[in-house]
């Protein structure tokens, strides 16, 4: 859920970094929802206490819409 967190900024609270002002905003989210420009995939790596590690990846279009998964996992030696 963090990782799809949408919500933007205050105006008030953006930098000014001379970007347009509607883009620092669009830009503020973790997840940024737009045709132009946006977040077309995240990835979640995680290793467990045994080595484990477990790859979590997904691709959005440009609604923001989830559009594949995978899951990819792999497993040390011994």
């Amino acid at each position: 859920n963090l990782m799809q967190n949408s919500q933007q900024a205050k105006i008030e609270t953006l930098p000014k970094t001379g970007v347009p002002l509607n883009w620092e905003q669009l830009l503020s989210s973790i997840f940024i929802i737009s045709p132009e420009y946006g977040t077309r995939t995240t990835n979640i790596i995680t290793q467990d206490n045994e080595g484990n590690i477990s790859i979590f990846d997904r691709s959005y279009d440009e609604r923001g819409e989830c559009i594949e998964k995978q899951y990819f996992s792999i497993t040390p030696k011994k």
